[in-house]
């Protein structure tokens, strides 16, 4: 197992992760941080600017 930290940009600063998560691979680290940007993503305010449109390989979305 090896120790993986997730630092977060808040707009303002950097909200450093001070205990980190103890994980059994990079592949297992990849997949907490998906979960956790996932969750952080639905604690935002949706933006006006925001933009999502179909294309070739799937969905698109922009965020201003």
């Amino acid at each position: 197992m090896s120790q993986f930290y997730f630092d977060i940009w808040d707009g303002e600063a950097i909200v450093v992760d001070e205990e980190g998560l103890d994980l059994a691979s990079r592949r297992a680290a990849e997949v907490e941080a998906a979960l956790s940007l996932a969750d952080i993503a639905k604690q935002l305010e949706p933006s006006p600017a925001a933009m999502a449109w179909p294309s070739m390989s799937g969905m698109r979305a922009v965020w201003c």
